[in-house]
């Protein structure tokens, strides 16, 4: 199975967060760049990103919200259970 990876928190980035923090590495080193400008970084604080995360907002209603995420669900699960069946198959084999 493959790790998941959440998107770069940073504004208006494409890359997947697979560095420190969740951020790309760029955008890591630009947030410990800043961190350290700040005295925040190894003093043993709570870093506080310099890097401010939009808020999110759903736009749709929620029964449109239910819907998507119920079927986001029912996909997960059904991939889950054909990889199942794969393994079981290559076992037996």
């Amino acid at each position: 199975m493959s790790k998941y990876y959440p998107p770069c928190p940073s504004p208006g980035c494409t890359k997947i967060g697979n560095f420190a923090r969740h951020f790309c590495i760029a955008h890591y080193l630009e947030f410990r760049k800043a961190c350290q400008a700040n005295g925040s970084w190894g003093s043993g604080n709570p870093l506080a990103s310099p890097i401010i995360v939009e808020h999110f907002v759903w736009e749709g209603d929620e029964d449109s919200l239910v819907a998507m995420v119920e079927e986001q669900e029912r996909l997960r699960a059904l991939k889950t259970a054909q990889q199942e069946l794969k393994e079981e198959i290559n076992d037996n084999e």
